[in-house]
Formats: structure tokens, sequence, C-alpha cells
């Protein structure tokens, strides 16, 4: 080896020292998962082509086919990302993704499929050949760095090798499409459905459909939103709340709807209503959480964050102190209530059965909601209810059978919610569930004028409403998007995560990467929980978020449960669950990993608090022994707060990740026992014994 040389002079590798990676350097990359389209357009019978003609007019004659299909795609702004031959593969979705990627791919199809005929006019002048082509389209799923327009791995991915086989089956002319592209292209493309096909590697027959022609329809145009066609919604809640001021009566209302169809909005409109009232009411605010599954008691802990401020950092007896503080500000006799309510944060003065906890835990919580009713209305809202464990809703119910007090308790749900409870509310007479219909074509025509006030013409105000389908926050992000810059001449998407995913799209790389980290963190986070994952400092990650605040994608709350920083939170749920969604799986669960270092340096002795969090952060993480510790923890604190389904549910996952991790028969034997004294109680006594005979072949 030459002393001083900077390459190895037999093989040339470099001889440097490696540079080591930064100590900032972000969990999450620019890698993203990505559904695109694919488009394969292919010459029919080249071979015949080559026999007849010279090598150069070959060369010619295939350039001028290239020059074609690159014309069709540009012009619907998909990209061309290889020439295979006589074949050339185009994407749409890379870079940029727009919401009708789809569509505008089987446009572009068609083009090609028009301009054939043309440009075999000249070739038959010029060289007395015709050339027949075919187009195959298919959607799916890739995994991309953000910005680019292709990969080797594109050629190995099922969205190209399915396009490529669908054009290989059909003959000239034809443009066909899989039933991902045909199912988000049918309300706006004409097809003919074709035989299925049976594709060698391909365990069942593809779906198969000939594009004919583009549907007939007015020009695209969107929006966003004032209160629209809820007022009817408003006014009943209004008179059931007067109902429960007037005559001292406790309600239950329960407001059911799809996401996005106007849940959060029309629960915002009512408490702006009933402020001013004379006497006002004191309203208590809770949120299920939608990571982790169910948290035990979760929301009603997010309640009593809001009253007596409460945050992470807070020791054990801070909490004490702080909850006491409110309570006596509150209610004369507020300490009595004490140790009752501290149960919600697993805090258990004295051992007793898990029966008696959950007694006291609920006698606790009824009597300080009436308590508080007492003297003026009160309110409880509370919002994703479909989130929300098992032993909540059992309480809620509980609380919702009291007597002489004007307390209303309002709650917004998914229609999930029925799925776990068919019955809720018991449809008696002090409960009322109303379902939250999309919006009517003539309402989505006004909140689409309503939003409009600005560069969308009145004749588009019908496509919009037809293409949100109803839903106030579909149209909201389809006008929002055209006010942003998006073409206005292509269609509106089929599913809102086609506008969300366009949107994330459009930021910068920083300001997508804070999105994404903020996502695995949860529906609320902070600016030190998401620094390290997008690998900036708080303060930088403060000012992106402010930047995504202005986007309309996150807001900062008022109050934050986290000392000495502020929380944020996204704007929609759903557009969470799409940034989430963008991550590639190994992203996610390194993620995971630091989110879980986060909560336990944060929490430390107060860990147990949001143990069922953690736990889930480093069940995602991988198979960490770890995880399977947490879990039967988790599982642990559910048992002694009677909420048998959870505890089943995290001792189930605690047993799968002990066997992933290779624990120590002795874990396995712990979380067996554990699980089969809950089904004890639960009364499945076979499960049960199955369980201890388990446990003890483990030990």
């Amino acid at each position: 080896m030459v002393q001083g040389a900077r390459f190895c002079a037999n093989c040339g590798i470099p001889l440097g020292a490696a540079t080591p990676p930064a100590a900032d350097a972000p969990v999450l990359t620019a890698e993203s998962r990505k559904v695109i389209t694919v488009l394969f357009a292919d010459l029919v019978d080249s071979t015949r082509l080559t026999e007849r003609l010279d090598p150069e007019e070959v060369r010619t004659v295939v350039g001028k086919f290239y020059k074609v299909v690159e014309h069709a795609v540009s012009r619907f702004e998909g990209t061309v990302a290889n020439y295979l031959g006589d074949g050339v593969l185009a994407i749409f979705g890379l870079p940029v993704t727009h919401e009708d990627d789809p569509e505008r791919a089987v446009r572009a199809g068609l083009a090609i499929r028009e301009a054939i005929p043309v440009l075999n006019e000249h070739l038959e002048a010029a060289h007395g050949i015709q050339l027949g082509a075919r187009v195959g389209i298919n959607t799916g799923e890739v995994v991309a760095a953000s910005g680019s327009t292709f990969d080797r791995d594109f050629l190995v991915s099922d969205a190209v090798t399915t396009a490529a086989r669908l054009q290989q089956a059909v003959g000239a002319g034809a443009v066909v499409v899989g039933e991902r592209t045909y199912r988000l292209t049918r309300e706006v493309i004409s097809y003919r459905a074709l035989p299925a096909l049976v594709v060698k590697g391909k365990g069942a027959p593809l779906a198969v459909w000939q594009a004919e022609a583009p549907l007939q329809r007015p020009d695209v145009r969107r929006v966003a939103a004032p209160l629209v066609g809820r007022h009817g919604e408003l006014g009943l809640l209004r008179h059931l709340y007067e109902r429960c001021r007037e005559e001292r009566l406790v309600h239950l209302a329960t407001v059911l709807g799809q996401p996005g169809v106007g849940k959060s909005r029309l629960l915002r409109e009512f408490l702006a209503e009933v402020r001013d009232d004379d006497p006002p009411p004191l309203v208590l605010r809770g949120r299920g959480s939608a990571f982790g599954g169910q948290i035990g008691y979760h929301v009603l802990i997010d309640v009593l964050r809001g009253q007596a401020d409460i945050v992470d950092t807070d020791t054990t007896d801070a909490v004490r102190a702080k909850l006491a503080r409110w309570l006596a500000g509150v209610l004369p006799d507020g300490a009595e209530q004490l140790d009752g309510l501290l149960l919600t944060f697993g805090v258990e003065g004295e051992q007793s059965s898990p029966e008696v906890t959950r007694r006291r835990l609920f006698d606790a919580w009824r009597n300080l909601l009436v308590r508080l009713a007492e003297p003026r209305p009160l309110i409880l809202a509370v919002e994703d209810l479909h989130w929300v464990d098992d032993g909540a809703l059992d309480l809620v119910e509980d609380v919702s059978t009291a007597e002489g007090v004007p307390l209303f308790i309002i709650c917004l749900a998914r229609p999930e919610l029925l799925e776990r409870r068919p019955r809720w509310g018991g449809g008696g007479r002090n409960a009322t569930t109303l379902d939250l219909k999309p919006l009517r074509p003539k309402e989505a025509r006004q909140l689409a004028a309503a939003l409009s006030s600005q560069g969308i013409s009145a004749e588009m105000h019908q496509t919009i409403a037809e293409r949100a389908g109803g839903n106030p926050m579909f149209v909201e992000e389809l006008v929002r998007m055209l006010l942003e810059g998006s073409t206005p001449g292509a269609a509106i998407p089929e599913t809102v995560q086609a506008v969300i995913t366009a949107r994330i799209d459009r930021l910068s790389s920083q300001e997508r990467r804070v999105l994404q980290a903020a996502a695995v963190i949860g529906s609320a986070f902070w600016p030190s929980a998401v620094a390290p994952l997008a690998g900036l400092s708080a303060e930088e990650t403060e000012k992106t978020l402010m930047a995504l605040i202005a986007k309309e994608l996150v807001l900062a709350r008022p109050r934050s449960t986290v000392a000495g920083e502020r929380e944020f939170a996204f704007r929609q749920t759903l557009t969470r669950d799409v940034a989430y969604g963008l991550l590639p799986r190994m992203q996610r669960a390194r993620a995971h990993a630091q989110a879980a270092r986060w909560l336990e340096t944060r929490f430390g002795e107060r860990v147990e608090e949001v143990i069922e969090v953690l736990a889930e952060h480093l069940r995602l993480a991988g198979p960490d022994a770890r995880a399977a510790g947490y879990l039967r923890r988790a599982a642990q604190k559910a048992y002694r707060l009677y909420a048998h389904a959870d505890a089943v549910r995290l001792f189930d996952q605690a047993l799968q990740s002990a066997r992933r991790a290779s624990l120590p028969p002795r874990e396995l034997a712990l979380t067996f026992l554990g699980r089969g004294e809950v089904h004890q109680l639960q009364g499945r006594y076979a499960d049960a014994l199955a369980d201890f005979e388990q446990g003890l072949a483990a030990a």
C-alpha cells in the first residue's frame, strides 16, 4: 500500500476513515411508501419491424413512438421512468402526487392510443410501415425517496410487473387497467370488462377492464368552509341541553358519523352557543386516544389534566397536590373525592380487589360529576369515543344513570363504536343518538359556494358537491388544494387519502419529515419528542410546526401536558393516519423505538400512567425483550382496573413479543399465569386452566 494514497492500488476502495454518522441524523429518511400508477406502453410485433427495416430506420421509428408516449405522459403530468427496448415505463405519482393520478394515467393511455393512427400516417409515407401499440396501467404501492422519479426497485415491484403483464395479454390498440385503477376511475372513464387473466406468479386470476373513453362531465374545481346543513342537529342538541338545564336531568347524547363528516365542528358550534347562557355551563372535555389501542381510562386522565393543569413531569405527589387544589376550588368538600379520582392515574392508596377498585373509581367520578352539576349545568364532552377503552365506556354509561342534576354528556364517535357496543346508551329516555349523515347535494353545493369566495367559478360547485360525496372535510380539502395551486382541470380524487397525500407531498422535505415524525408520536405531540425523529433541534422543530399550522395541517393546543414546551395536535386525525401510512415499515420500527425512549425519559416514575402507549411503541419497534415486559405490566394495570378485555388483549401481545424475543421460560410462565387469572375472573374456567397448565409447563 502506498503511503498517503487515498485509494487501494489493487481494488480501488477508498482508504480514508469512514465518516461517522451525524449525532442528529434523523430517524426518518426521505423514503416514503407511495401509491403510484404505472403506465406500460409497448409495441406489438416489434420483431417484424426489425426484420423489414434497416437498424437506423428502426431507431428512428421507435424514437418517434417514444416521442408520442412522452408527449401523452407529460401532458397529464406523469414522468417517463425508463425505456425498455420497444416499451416505455411511465409513473404517475412521483415525484409529486396528484389527487387523481390513476385518472391521469388512463387519460394518457387513451391519448397514446389516439395518437398512434396519426403517427402511422407519417410512418406509412416515410417507411412503408405501421405500428401497433398497447397500454397496461396498474395502481400499487412502492417505496421511493421523496422527489425521486425512478428507482431500480420499480422494475421488480408488483405495480410495474402487473402493468406489463396486463398489456402483454391484449392486442394492438387496447388500453387495459387493473382492479385498483378501475375502482379509482370508474366514475370518470368508460370501461368494458374483459375476461379475467391467469398470470404466471399470481395466485388468483387478475380482473381486467379495457378503457374506452373519458366520460363527459363538467370541468372540476373545489373549496373549504362555514357551518352548512347542520342547523337541525345543532338545534336538537340545544333543545336536549335546555331540557337538561330546566328540568335538572342527566342526558347522554351521542353523535355518530364517518371521519370528516363534521362531528367536531358540530360540537364546537354547540359549545359556542351555550357559552354565554345564564348561568354558563361548566364544560369538561376529554378525547379518546387513537394511538396504542385502548388505554385504561385515558379519556378521564385527559379531562383531569385539562382541569388541574397536570403535566407529564409531575411526580405522583405533584399530581395529588394539583388535583387536590383543583377539587378544593370547585367543591366545598372536594378532598373527599381525591383518593377515588387518583385511581384514574393508577395511584392506589390501599390494595384491594379489581372489583372494589373499579367500584371506587366509578363512584368517585359519579360523585364528582353530580356534585359539579348541582350549582350550575355541567357539560361533559368526549370526542373520539370509539377509541375509548371498555372501562371508560362503562363509566360513562354508569354516570348517565344519575338523577336530579343538569348534566349533559355529549359523545362523538365513528360508527365502529356500535360494533363494540351495539346497545350503547341502552335506548333509554335519557339517551339520544344522532347519526350525522353526509350533506345533501344542495347543502354540499352551498358549502362549496361559501368556501369559494375567491378563484373558483360558480359552475364548479356542482362538480365539487358530487365528487366530495357530501363529506364536509372532503369539500374543504378539495377547495384548499385548488387555492394552493393544484391543477384545476383534473378530476376530483375518489378518497380523502389521495387529497391528504397530495397535500403532504407538496410540503418541503423538512416539513414532511416533521409531520411524519409527529404521526409516530400520536395525535398529540411535542417538539422534544418529534425533534430526534426528524433530525432537528427542538427550536427548528417548533419553527417547522408553526409553518404546518399556517398550512392548516396541525394546530397548537392552548394548554400542554408536558412541562416547559408547547403541545401540538393534528388538525384532523385522518391527516395523521395518512402521514403515518407513508412511512416504510423499517422506519416506523426505528421511530417507535425512539418514541419509547422519549416516553421513558419524560415520564420517569410516572411511566405507569402511559404504560400502554409505551408498550405499544415498543411492540411496534420490533422483537424487543422490553416490549414483552411492558405489555405484561400494561395488562396487569388493566386487570387491576377490572378491564378484562383489555387485559386479555395485552397479555396476548405480551406472549407474542416474548416468543419473538426468545425470552426465558419464566417470562412466559408469568404471562400465562396473568392471563389465566383474568380468564378465571371472567368465568372462562377452561381457558384459565389451559393457561395455568401452559404456565407450569413453561416454568
